[in-house]
């Protein structure tokens, strides 16, 4: 394990809101652009999903930072939160994409034949990224939590004693 000035420990521990900042940042640009919510609305929907796939890599980005951070630091409980909060977060990614090619044909009968192209290639690139997203964000957030096993257990800090030479 690395150990660390408090100095340094304290500079580390500056990039957790900063990190927070930027998943939050992210989901209030979502909440922004898709409100007012109409969920009857086909082209809403299909929409407000795009946006959210969208988001995904740079929230995914967010939570590893978090998790390289915790681990620095040993901070368990903060990784345990994490890990939870990743997983719900791809769960409503996933349930959201399975509507998702359902809109998509929907909304593609609707789009100008020259156009169609254009938004079956973006159509494509987003469940792409979804599919991608969704299972390597829940084993994120499952290795988050799995290192989080024994967050209120002491830990051994002394360690071998070090020998030179010999």
């Amino acid at each position: 394990m690395v150990e660390f000035l408090n100095r340094q420990r304290t500079l580390m521990g500056a990039a957790y809101p900063i990190l927070a900042m930027v998943i939050v940042h992210r989901l209030v640009e979502v909440a922004i652009s898709i409100t007012p919510l109409r969920f009857d609305d086909v082209t809403w929907r299909f929409g407000a999903t795009g946006l959210l796939i969208g988001a995904a890599p740079m929230i995914a980005l967010a939570v590893a930072l978090i998790f390289i951070v915790a681990s620095l630091l040993d901070n368990r409980i903060g990784a345990r939160w994490v890990g939870i909060l990743a997983i719900v977060f791809a769960v409503i990614v996933a349930v959201s994409v399975l509507s998702f090619g359902l809109d998509a044909l929907q909304v593609r009968r609707m789009i100008r034949e020259d156009a169609k192209p254009g938004f079956d290639d973006a159509s494509l690139k987003s469940l792409m990224i979804a599919v991608l997203f969704v299972p390597t964000l829940l084993w994120t957030g499952w290795k988050g939590i799995q290192f989080a096993q024994g967050a209120n257990e002491r830990r051994d800090v002394d360690g071998p004693p070090i020998v030179v030479g010999g």
